[in-house]
């Protein structure tokens, strides 16, 4: 299972042109279960990015919500409750602790709607002490199909690198 984390973690980190379809549709290639493809493509990046800001002051919330098939969303969960959610981030934090570059770390994390959000905020003169997230919406991810819409954004943000 660490294997599968550190795969897509360096996927992540060394192919900023690829977008999460494709990183999705390597990982599987790669034999990581759709779900958990999947999963892997939604969290990783938030948890570098909250492994980044950890010291920062900017506060999040430990919930998100899922878009369902007929576009509404899920009421929210513990992140917790994802047990891809924790491995990601005990992952992300090793690195971090193991001497992992700054750099590194951001080229995973930039791809998060909440970092790209941060970004965004402290771009017009907004603090990190004074940023407070709301569940995590996750907004691409199709579960009866399971692969992702065309749709690249999440709390309507691009995900993408620029």
């Amino acid at each position: 299972m660490i294997d599968d984390i550190s795969y897509a973690v360096a996927l992540i980190r060394n192919s900023p042109n690829l977008g999460d379809v494709e990183i999705y549709r390597v990982l599987v290639t790669h034999g990581v279960r759709r779900e958990r493809a999947a999963r892997l493509v939604e969290f990783i990046p938030t948890a570098y990015a909250r492994v980044i800001l950890r010291d920062s002051g900017a506060r999040f919330s430990n919930m998100f919500r899922r878009t369902s098939e007929d576009g509404s969303m899920s009421p929210e969960q513990p992140l917790s409750a994802e047990p891809i959610w924790n491995q990601v981030v005990a992952f992300a934090l090793a690195q971090a602790k193991s001497g992992v570059s700054g750099k590194d770390l951001l080229a995973v994390a930039i791809r998060s709607p909440e970092f790209s959000a941060a970004n965004q905020l402290l771009n017009k003169g907004s603090k990190l002490e004074d940023i407070v997230f709301t569940a995590l919406a996750l907004l691409g991810l199709n579960l009866d199909r399971t692969s992702f819409d065309s749709s690249p954004t999440c709390l309507g943000y691009d995900n993408r690198p620029e």
